[in-house]
């Protein structure tokens, strides 16, 4: 199973890096040059002068690129030659192959830019076990023969590189970018040699090419291809104004969005002078190459970083003023340019290929390529295409997400060829991850304050489906646990989970809300689960669990209860989980019941029944806006609880506007209702969004049956507050009311363990 959600600090990082870089010196190598075979059947040369462009990288800043194509439609520049670096090479490759500036336009707003450069597959790809480790972790480093694995990258751009092979499967068929509607290269940087690359397309699909060349490093793993690691063109050449010339361009027109020099009074990090130093030989190059290019368009993004893919309408929008800006270079062109012939594309050098992605892929076949510990076969069966199945582009890319997600794997892309008899082939192309791995996670609260979470993970221990590990929570919270899980017992669902603990935990105990001590809660033990997983959608498990316990007082009087006795507990539960993302999801619900029984019989000093209940739905009928309701029901029937084994309420998790676990007993009933608001989204690298929250509660606790037959008295409470979804997990504050007075305020950062 997979930490399916290594939550990097990357993100943060991308918004310092996500620009384009480049070197003062620079050396060109074709990766294929075109040879006299393709001289031989290169367009003929039209009779007018040949416009090429030139376009420059710069992360989000790169959206402007689309309203400059705008405008030159609008005005009938014809295009014959394209050249990008970085974001330059994405826009240009896309409209190279037939994408119209509106069909850009549809796309750049559309897409979800968060999370088509998050790495974590979509969660309701995950096996169930997987979704409860899926939001633990900020950290994840594999490990290979007691040597920690550095990461090439922060990120190997997983949904980033499907996105684009989805976008370019029109391209299906084409072994050079000469067979493109418009000639096109993309740049890149061999990272070993720091030569100059260029990207024609006999080596690299194009949506290959073009993830080569925004493969900013730290950011992005590079694109190995043979001896050679490919990162961003950027190093070498940001606005590649030659390449462009080189390929017959007569009129070279360059768009030029890279991010200026810092001023002095900006230079006040470490992190800034580096940046500035490789700025400036940005700036020496790209100064170089503007200096050949006949126009020269440079929008005015003051104020816009390379990382606000939040702003796309609006740098689309300065790509068009910038462009209107030129309009009378431009409209002489045009007018020259339709004395000599009116195409907007030159007919010898257009393939006819279909600017947006066809609806069905009929798969002929399929080939997997880069497994080496994982069976092909049982890839083939997980991934579930009959060859000649017919399939929506959607499935398919659900079919790779659910690849991806079984957790054994840094990245799984995709490619297609033509097959023979009319399909496509479909070429799965897998990097496998180290199996063992060490991750980190931190939570902060009110009650615990800081805790440290760290887990070592063997994967494969044992066999194909099994996973070993051993899980530390240390600083308010201490406790050890190891514990071995092996699934897909006698070909199916089945699975066995051993485990040891131990735990040194507190409570306190409250009366009429001040609080009389606190518990010292240790215990040590060990459980066995049996059950059976179906896939993604839940369990249901048996478990046998002993501990010995430790309640004793920490701090209060003489007359508090203590217990030193052992807790053994059979126990049978049904968990159903399909929330859509953890945390702050859109839909989905959970569900789980659970019965747990304890008796001397089993190695008990303590004898109950005990029955809980769970459901918790979320639904989002209106953009922004999410509505969520939940049950909590709970009773020992007519049996008593131990104080450590008490139902607790009060709390985030429990019952707004009361302390956390003030009140405690045998029988529980909590109705919840929730809405959740979305303020506005964060900047790529900080987040996803900002929330405003908004809770109502009521429901209560009582000790016993008789007691609640006896007085139905439901207490009433609710909370109003803020949230953050961060790269480092949610952050929340929150002000509580209740009845009687109740005045709380919590908060918390980090994910939950």
């Amino acid at each position: 199973m997979n930490s399916t959600r290594s939550h990097y600090p990357v993100i943060f990082a991308f918004c310092l890096l996500l620009l384009p870089l480049s070197s003062g010196r620079t050396f060109s190598f074709y990766l294929s040059p075109i040879g006299e075979a393709l001289a031989a059947t290169a367009p003929v040369k039209s009779p007018r002068p040949r416009i090429g462009l030139a376009l420059s990288g710069g992360g989000a800043r790169g959206f402007a690129h689309i309203g400059v194509l705008k405008v030159l439609e609008e005005l009938k520049i014809p295009v014959d030659f394209i050249a990008g670096t970085s974001m330059g090479s994405v826009i240009g490759g896309l409209y190279a192959m037939g994408y119209s500036p509106e069909e850009l336009i549809d796309l750049a707003t559309t897409i979800d830019w968060q999370e088509a450069f998050n790495d974590n597959p979509p969660r309701k790809t995950l096996f169930f076990e997987q979704k409860k480790e899926a939001s633990k972790y900020l950290l994840e480093l594999g490990f290979k023969n007691f040597k920690l694995e550095i990461p090439k990258g922060l990120s190997a751009g997983q949904k980033f590189s499907n996105l684009l092979s989805l976008l370019t499967i029109p391209a299906v068929g084409v072994t050079h970018f000469d067979q493109l509607k418009i000639p096109f290269r993309a740049i890149a940087t061999d990272i070993v040699t720091g030569e100059e690359i260029i990207l024609d397309g006999s080596r690299l699909s194009l949506a290959e090419a073009m993830r080569a060349s925004i493969a900013i490093p730290f950011i992005f793993t590079p694109v190995e291809v043979g001896d050679r690691l490919l990162v961003d063109g950027g190093l070498v050449k940001n606005v590649p104004v030659d390449i462009v010339k080189n390929m017959g361009a007569d009129i070279v027109i360059a768009v030029n969005v890279s991010t200026p020099l810092r001023k002095k009074e900006e230079l006040q990090s470490l992190l800034a002078i580096i940046d500035q130093s490789i700025s400036l030989q940005i700036a020496h190059s790209t100064e170089q190459q503007l200096a050949l290019a006949d126009e020269v368009i440079t929008p005015d993004l003051e104020g816009y970083a390379a990382s606000d893919f939040t702003q796309v309408r609006a740098l689309i929008k300065k790509g068009e003023d910038a462009a209107r800006a030129h309009a009378e270079f431009l409209r002489k062109l045009a007018e020259s340019l339709n004395r000599h012939e009116p195409e907007l594309t030159p007919p010898s050098s257009s393939q006819g290929i279909e600017a947006m992605p066809k609806g069905e892929i009929k798969i002929e076949d399929v080939v997997i390529q880069g497994n080496v510990k994982t069976k092909e076969l049982y890839l083939l069966k997980e991934l579930g295409i009959q060859k000649g199945e017919t399939l929506e582009i959607p499935e398919l890319e659900n079919r790779i997400a659910k690849i991806f997600g079984i957790g054994f794997f840094e990245s799984v892309g995709f490619d297609l060829e033509e097959g023979k008899d009319g399909g496509e082939i479909l070429k799965l192309k897998i990097k496998e991850r180290e199996p063992n791995t060490l991750r980190f996670g931190l939570h902060y609260d009110d009650k615990y304050k800081g805790v440290g979470l760290a887990d070592l993970t063997l994967r494969r221990f044992g066999g194909r489906s099994s996973i070993f590990s051993t899980e530390v929570e240390f600083g308010g919270i201490f406790s050890v646990e190891s514990s071995y899980f092996q699934y897909g017992l006698f070909n199916s669902g089945f699975f066995i989970n051993p485990r040891a603990f131990y735990e040194d935990d507190f409570q306190f105990i409250f009366e009429n809300r001040q609080r009389l001590g606190r518990f010292t809660d240790r215990s040590a033990g060990f459980e066995l689960g049996l059950g059976n997983t179906f896939k993604n959608l839940g369990e249901v498990t048996s478990r046998y669990r002993w501990k010995k316990v430790s309640f004793t007082v920490d701090v209060g009087g003489p007359d508090l209860p203590e217990f030193k006795e052992n807790l053994a507990l059979v126990s049978l539960s049904s968990r159903v989980d399909t929330l859509d993302q953890f945390p702050f999801p859109n839909s989905g619900s959970t569900f789980q019941l659970t019965y747990d029984l304890a008796d001397e019989m089993l190695g008990s000093d303590a004898s109950f029944h005990r029955i809980s209940f769970n459901y918790n739905k979320f639904f989002s009928p209106f953009s922004r806006h999410n509505f969520s309701w939940g049950v909590q029901l709970g009773t020992s029937l007519k049996t008593d609880l131990p104080t450590y084994e008490d139902y607790l309420f009060g709390g985030p998790d429990s019952f707004m506007g009361y302390e956390r676990e003030e009140l405690r007993g045998d029988q529980i009933a909590v109705l919840r209702l929730g809405y959740r608001y979305k303020l506005m989204d964060l900047p790529l690298g900080l987040g996803r969004a900002a929330y405003a929250t908004l809770v109502f509660n009521t429901g209560n606790v009582w000790k016993s049956l008789d007691d609640l037959e006896e007085n139905l008295e439901l207490r009433y409470g609710g909370s109003l507050g803020l949230a953050l979804d961060t790269v480092i997990g949610p952050i929340s504050l929150d002000f509580g009311l209740a009845d009687r007075g109740h005045q709380e305020i919590y908060f918390s950062a980090g994910y939950p363990f």
